[in-house]
Parts: structure tokens; C-alpha cells; sequence
């Protein structure tokens, strides 16, 4: 589409004008009319200037002809053959480019509120655009990112030339690298942004290998779920950028550098502490529901009931029913709201598939009707400031923020209870799979906080609730064709919400015909077979979402799921469901069958996943693809979900060491998995590893400290197991005893931990504890909470440890205590009674 700046009115309005501010990308055209050194040379006279200068006397006439034909880019890579090296090139280009001086309209520029700033020029033009007008700026000149969620950012892709010590990008060797090296933050950063947010590019010619790159990118997201806008502003476009720009199905505005600024000077956008609030929710992937319900769709046939995500229209619409599970969960949240406190959290846990992201939104609308702004969190990393921001600027007393997948971010949860926020009012609503939810919930426990088990199944009567649904939104399926009387007891009989979605999706099928996944699976190509295991992996490790960023770069246009599902199970499309977050397989039964069928390839499947998205994996980032990156590393999934083997999972692990080597947790579960093989040398060197990079890691001493205990425990020499146990001994009391408050919340893991290999060691080799020791132990359990799902299984194994040792004096054996119950009781520990968690999970 190409439009004048006064036809284009409109539209950018549309665009800047709003919460989410869009990027802005700069080229060469945008430093026109500034002043330096180079005097605004274009690529042809910048490469004539550099051959005269550094090449024209090193070479021989003879090359000569051939060396001035080169482009700038291959000159690049001559100049430094010639002088063996990047200097000489590097210090006339600091020379040219130091200290460009902006032309008096280039000063609009900080007229308008950016938030992110992308550019492939090394000047520093807009650094002293913005210093001169005493504006603040975060300049991204290295690989690794400065976090700042408040200041305008600007991403220097090419280099800068206020740090050449980094490198710029100038030769052809330098763009080829650019695009393929892992650890470029900034070029990962723009590679994930152009798919989701707006961006405007000003002299963006489009020779540049790496523009082609990003524009490649943003083509292979284009499906219907991609939402997000490209313009361009260009004075004299070339027919090659209108090509392309019709090929995006982007907008080309016909302007020049100075007439696009002024009109940002124009518009005047100066947003209040509210609206830059808002701002900062957005680019921080956090969006209010009543922005969202002004996009809901007239008139709306849902696909729920195909398999596809939960939207907040389908809440709005009625399509989804009110059975018993969502009025429990509606008085559990009621009770919750009745106690002294301004900060909440409800905690919705359960099985994959089972509703829970509709239980979500349910609630959300809920507490909504009660007067409540509701937040929903689909970003890539919890920044909960943002939150806290939003709630005390706005006028609004009560707030909700809806979280889902949640478990991953409970540390991040647990801080906002320590915030001020007034007398105001937060809930947070979250929703996660009950794995990682029970092994992180300590987080959130002490604060006013709730959990609710989401039910999967149907009583009788929710059959009937569920059937009067389908049949009022016309999605009864096959069912349409029983007896209305026989329809809810077919509802009943699917047992859960996962088998009741596959059979309305598919219809009676997978009876019909058992061989017809096998057969269809056949027919799929590579590639669609390799996404469909990868999204079976995700779904299995208890990773929520597979990032719709990741598909665009792995597979980009080359599967197709743009496509309405069909009956006949013929296309992927019939086992994926997709939205502008990103992808998953549509039921439960198809993930099951993919695992079993294709077990040799999770392997090699898991380590080209993790090889992929260490580029963007760094230490204490939790972001989504550190959620990835832990989940899929974790030596319990690979074992005892994925079913691997351990010389399968031994080669994850080693087949990744490089790119993971700078990362605490990569090391922790590669001891973790030592210690698992009995190998506790190598394990403790591992861990020592990890220690290294994250020294107070709770998590990390306990691994050690365990490592030692264990050790003790496999060894046969009592001097030997002696020593090692008195160490591990020491190291754990340490915990135990830390008044430190993540450690004080963490510690049943510990205490667990000690007490069971306490009793297994004197067990082994036949001790006989004095009461100092057996005092200790027991103190110690009595520091766990009767709720802690680990006290039972300690308090048996230490009271049967003491009626062997004839010692159960020390114990208080009152009506109410944990251990009266095992009195006259034939006790006898097995080795299951002695197993316990490996590791605490925090972060």
C-alpha cells in the first residue's frame, strides 16, 4: 500500500497514538542533512573514500580495476587482508562517524515518546540528538543487554562507533556473521519484536543482508494471527522496495526524513504518568481487558470446541458453561476476597487439557463485574514493577492481573505482596499444571493465598449443564444424532475435558478407526512430523506454549496453519492449534501417540530445540526461553516423563555444554544427573561449577550438600562414609538453620532431605545416635508445617527409626501428634520410604 504523509494521516495516527508505541527503525537515509567527518557520503563515495585512503597505495596495478569494482562490504573484507587485521579500517571509520552533529529538524525526534529504537548506522547521532535536548537514553551498543524498562532504548545492530572495542558491521564475513552468531541480544531482540509489535523504518534502503534477514522473518510469521504493521518512509522509493513492500503487505509512505519528524512534532503526542503506565504494561506484554473487548468480533463462532485456546470472547459470549467446578472455584475466590489483606492470589492448578485457562478467564470476568480492571500477562517476561506502576497511577481502586502458566513466575509473584500499593486492591488470578505448581507453591505460601485443584471430569449434573451448552451454540457434533436423553451420559462417559474436546473435534474416529493417526502421521512430511514431536516434547515437559516466534524461525512459511480444521484428520492443521502467542497440540491423545511412535528421535529432537534457543537463554533472565531452556535440561522430565534413557539423556546433556556453559542451571542438573548414576566426584565437580556462577543459589548448596550425604551413603568404608557425611552434615544444618527468608521458606526441602539420609546412614552402617543428634533431627521436623506434603513420609521413617533403636522417648506421643498413629503398628522401612525430592525448585 502506498500513500502520501497527508493520506497516511490516519493510519500512522492509528499507530502512534496508542499504548503500544511502535519501533523505530533506522538506515543510512535517516543521518541525511547531519554533519561529520563523512559529510553525509553515501555507500558510493564512503567506499571510494576508504579505497583511496587504505587501499589504493597496498595494492598493485594490476588488481586495481578489480579491488574498485568491489562493493563496500567486500572492499571491507580486503582492507582487512591487506593490513592483517581490523584497525586501520576501524580507526577511519571512528574518525568519520565521531561526534555527528544533528541537522535542526532531526531534533523532532525526541518529541515522541519511543520505546524502543532499532539502527544499523554506527553514528552517534541519535545519542547527541537526544543528549543535547537533555533527553534520557539507554544506548544497547554491546551483545549482551542493560536492563531498562523506563528510559527510550537504543539498539545499535552494526556496532557504535562510541565503542568500537565491540566490532561494527561493515564487511561481508561481518553480515554473515551477524545473522548466524547465538549471543547478538540486540539481533535476537529485533527478531522477535518485528512479530509481534509495529514498526516504522526511515532510509531503510534494502541491500543490507541482514534488513532481508529481519523482512524474512516477519514474512514467514504472516498468518491470520499476526497483527502487528510495517511502514516505511522513503522520499524516492526504488521499485525493488515497492515490490517488497507489497510482498509484506505493508504500508509505503512517500515522505522525506524532515517531513515524517515535523509531523511527529505535530501530532504533539505527550502522554500522562497514566498513559506512559499503560505504555509500559504493553511493551511489557501486559494488556488491560477493555482494550481487548474492543476487539471482539461481530458476528463470533468460537472454536473452543475444536481444540483451540481459550479467548476472552468466548467468556463474553457465553460459550463456555458454568458447571460445579467454576461455582466452587467462584466461592474459594470469595473467601479468599473476605480476608484482611489488599493483595491476593489465586492459584488455579491442574492436569494439561483440563480447562484451566478457561477457569482463568472465567474468574477474571467474575471479579470484572465486581468493579474490578482486569490485566492479562502474554509477554515473554514478568516484569511485575509494570504492574505496581499501573495500579497506583490509575484511578481505579481494585485491579486483577490474570497469569497464566504461572508456576515459573511464583518467585516473581511472591515480590509484589511486599509492595505498596496504598489502599488499593490486587488480585493476582494465576493458572499452571500441577507438577510444577506443587514443587513451587512455597513461594506464595505464608501470603494471603489460596490454591484450587481444577476438577477434570463431569458429575452427572454437569453432564447435563455441558450438553444444554453444546446444543445452544450448535457444537453437539456427533452427539447430535443420540437420543436427548442419551446425550449428557455420553458427556459423562468421556471422563475428562481432554477426551470430551478430541471426540467433538474428531467424532467417533479413534473408534471407527484405531490405525488412522498412524496412517495419517505417515502421510505428513518431515517437517510437520518434526514440529508435531517437538510440540508432544513441549507439551509433556510442561511447557504451556511453544513460542510462535520459534516456529517463525524454524519452520516459517513451510508448514502452513492457517487452514480451518477438518473432520478427516488429513492436515496438521487437525493437531495444532495456533494463536498470536504461539502454537500447541490441540488434545492429549495426540501427544501420547507422537511420544510412543517416534521415541528414538526426542533425543536429537531435545537437543536441536535447546542448540536453538540458547541464543536467547541467559542467567537470572526468567523469561520464556529460560522456562524452555530449564524445563527441557531437567533431568526428572527427560527421566521419568520423556522416559529417556540414561545414556540418552547423558547425551542432551554433553551435546549442549558449549552453548549452555556460562549458564548456573545447565551445570546443576548435569550434576544432579551424576549424583542420579552415582557418580558423586563428577557430580560434585558440576555443582561446584554452578556454584561458581550463582554462589548464593539456595538451590545449589542444598544440591551439594546432598551430594555429600549421598556419597556417604553409597560408599561401603564407614572412615570413608564418616568423613563425607560430617561434611554434607555440616552444609545442610547450615541451611537449616539460615534465618535468611528465602532460605527460612525453602528449607522443608533441606530438612527433608537430612532426615531421611540421616536415618539411611545410621541404618547402613548400624549406628547408634546419641539423644543430642536424635533431638536435633527431631527439632527439625517439627519445623515443618503438618500441611507440607514431605512431614508424613519423615515422621514415619524417624519413629520407625527409634522403636529399632528402642528410643522413642524423645517423641510427643499426645492425642493430636503425627506420631500416635503408628502406635501398635507392624513399621518396617522399605527403600521408598527413604526417597525424597532431589531439589528444591526455585529459581
Amino acid at each position: 500500500m502506498e500513500k502520501t504523509l497527508e493520506g497516511a494521516k490516519e493510519l500512522l495516527n492509528s499507530i502512534l497514538l496508542t499504548d503500544n508505541t511502535p519501533i523505530l527503525f533506522l538506515r543510512a537515509g535517516f543521518s541525511c542533512g547531519a554533519s561529520n567527518k563523512a559529510n553525509a557520503m553515501d555507500g558510493c563515495k564512503l567506499k571510494e573514500y576508504i579505497y583511496d585512503t587504505l587501499a589504493k597505495d597496498k595494492i598493485g596495478p594490476e588488481d586495481e580495476e578489480e579491488v574498485k569494482g568491489y562493493d563496500l562490504r567486500k572492499l571491507s573484507d580486503e582492507i582487512y587482508r591487506i593490513y592483517h587485521g581490523k584497525t586501520e579500517l576501524y580507526n577511519l571509520l571512528h574518525e568519520m562517524y565521531i561526534n555527528t552533529r544533528p541537522a535542526e529538524f532531526h531534533d523532532y525526534l525526541v518529541k515522541y515518546p519511543w520505546k524502543n529504537i532499532y539502527t544499523v548506522n554506527i553514528d552517534d547521532l541519535v545519542e547527541n540528538i537526544y543528549e543535547e535536548q537533555g533527553e534520557n537514553i539507554v544506548v544497547q551498543n554491546k551483545q549482551r543487554l542493560i536492563s531498562n524498562s523506563k528510559s527510550t532504548q537504543l539498539f545499535k545492530l552494526h556496532g557504535c562507533v562510541r565503542n568500537m572495542e565491540e566490532g561494527v558491521i561493515f564487511s561481508e564475513d561481518e553480515y554473515t556473521e551477524l545473522i548466524t552468531r547465538k549471543l547478538d541480544a540486540k539481533l535476537n531482540k529485533f527478531s522477535n519484536d518485528i512479530q509481534r509489535d509495529n514498526v516504522i523504518f526511515i532510509g531503510a534502503r534494502m541491500d543490507e543482508p541482514d534488513i532481508k534477514y529481519y523482512l524474512k522473518i516477519y514474512e514467514d510469521a504472516g498468518c491470520q494471527y499476526r497483527n502487528n504493521k510495517l511502514v516505511f518512509i522513503d522520499y524516492k522509493p526504488s521499485r525493488y522496495l515497492k515490490k517488497e513492500v507489497e510482498k509484506l503487505g505493508a504500508v509505503l509512505i512517500q515522505a522525506s526524513n524532515e517531513e515524517f519528524l515535523r509531523y511527529i512534532a505535530e501530532i504533539n503526542y505527550q502522554p500522562d504518568e497514566l498513559d506512559r503506565a499503560k505504555m509500559d504494561l504493553s511493551y511489557n506484554g501486559i494488556y488491560l481487558l477493555d482494550n481487548i473487548v474492543k476487539l471482539y468480533k461481530k458476528p463470533y463462532e468460537s472454536k473452543l470446541y475444536e481444540g483451540n485456546f481459550c479467548v476472552w470472547q468466548d467468556v463474553y459470549d457465553g460459550w463456555t458453561f458454568e458447571d460445579s467446578n467454576l461455582k466452587n472455584a467462584v466461592h474459594k475466590l470469595d473467601e479468599l476476597l473476605e480476608k484482611d489483606s489488599n493483595i491476593y492470589c489465586f492459584s488455579i492448578y491442574g492436569r494439561y487439557f483440563s480447562g484451566k485457562s478457561c477457569l482463568l478467564k472465567q474468574l477474571g470476568y467474575y471479579i470484572k463485574n465486581k468493579g474490578y480492571d482486569i490485566l492479562e500477562y502474554r509477554g515473554r517476561y514478568l516484569n511485575t514493577q509494570s504492574i505496581i506502576n499501573y495500579v497506583n497511577t490509575s484511578a481505579n481502586n481494585k485491579f486483577a492481573i490474570i497469569i497464566d502458566n504461572a508456576s515459573f513466575y511464583y518467585e516473581e509473584i511472591e515480590r509484589i505482596f511486599t509492595k505498596n500499593i496504598g489502599d488499593k486492591k490486587l488480585v493476582i488470578l494465576t493458572a499452571s499444571r500441577t507438577y510444577y505448581h506443587q514443587k513451587r507453591k512455597y513461594y506464595l505460601e505464608g501470603n494471603c493465598y489460596c490454591d484450587y485443584k481444577q476438577k477434570d471430569g463431569f458429575s452427572r449434573d454437569d453432564s447435563i449443564i455441558v450438553r444444554d451448552k453444546l446444543k445452544a451454540k450448535n457444537h453437539l457434533s456427533y452427539m447430535a444424532s443420540l437420543r436427548e436423553d442419551a446425550q449428557p451420559n455420553e458427556i459423562y462417559k468421556q471422563k475428562s475435558m481432554a477426551n470430551l474436546i478430541a471426540s467433538l473435534t474428531y467424532g467417533n474416529v479413534f473408534k471407527r478407526n484405531k490405525n488412522k493417526l498412524n496412517i495419517t502421521f505417515k502421510s505428513f512430511s518431515d517437517l510437520e512430523k518434526q514440529l508435531l514431536i517437538e510440540l508432544a516434547i513441549f507439551d509433556t515437559a510442561d511447557i504451556e506454549i511453544y513460542p510462535r516466534e520459534l516456529f517463525t524461525e524454524r519452520y516459517g512459511k513451510r508448514i502452513s496453519l492457517d487452514e480451518d480444521v477438518t473432520r478427516n484428520m488429513a492436515k496438521i492443521v487437525d493437531y495444532v492449534r495456533m494463536d498470536e502467542n504461539g502454537l500447541s497440540l490441540r488434545n492429549a491423545i495426540i501427544e501420547k501417540y507422537i511420544l510412543i511412535s517416534n521415541k528414538k528421535e526426542l533425543g536429537d529432537r531435545i537437543i536441536d530445540i535447546l542448540r536453538y534457543v540458547s541464543r536467547y537463554v541467559s542467567e537470572r533472565r526468567n523469561d520464556i526461553w529460560y522456562i524452555i531452556f530449564q524445563c527441557l535440561l531437567k533431568e526428572d522430565i527427560l527421566e521419568n516423563r520423556l522416559k529417556l534413557k540414561k545414556n540418552d539423556i547423558k547425551r542432551i546433556y554433553f551435546s549442549v555444554k558449549k552453548e549452555y556453559e556460562a549458564i548456573s542451571y545447565y551445570w546443576l542438573q548435569l550434576g544432579l544427573y551424576e549424583q542420579k548414576v552415582n557418580d558423586f566426584v563428577a557430580s560434585y565437580n558440576y555443582l561446584e561449577m554452578s556454584a561458581s556462577i550463582r554462589p548464593n543459589s539456595y538451590k545449589i548448596q542444598h544440591a551439594l550438600a546432598r551430594n555429600y550425604l549421598r556419597h556417604a551413603n553409597y560408599v561401603m568404608d564407614y572412615n570413608e562414609a564418616k568423613e563425607l557425611f560430617a561434611e554434607g552434615e555440616a552444609r545442610m544444618k547450615n541451611l537449616i538453620e539460615s534465618k535468611e527468608f528465602y532460605k527460612e521458606k525453602a528449607k522443608p526441602f533441606s530438612i527433608n532431605s537430612y532426615i531421611l539420609e540421616k536415618i539411611r546412614y545410621i541404618q547402613k552402617f548400624n549406628i547408634d545416635p546419641d539423644k543430642k543428634e536424635l533431638t536435633y533431627m527431631n527439632n527439625a521436623i517439627n519445623m515443618v508445617s503438618d500441611a507440607d506434603p514431605y512431614k508424613e513420609k519423615m515422621c514415619y521413617a524417624f519413629y520407625v527409626l527409634l522403636e529399632e533403636k528402642n528410643k522413642l522417648g524423645i517423641l510427643d506421643m499426645s492425642m493430636d501428634g503425627p506420631y500416635v498413629k503408628y502406635i501398635g503398628r507392624k513399621n518396617e522401612l522399605t527403600e521408598s520410604d527413604l526417597e525424597y525430592e532431589s531439589i528444591v525448585e526455585d529459581m
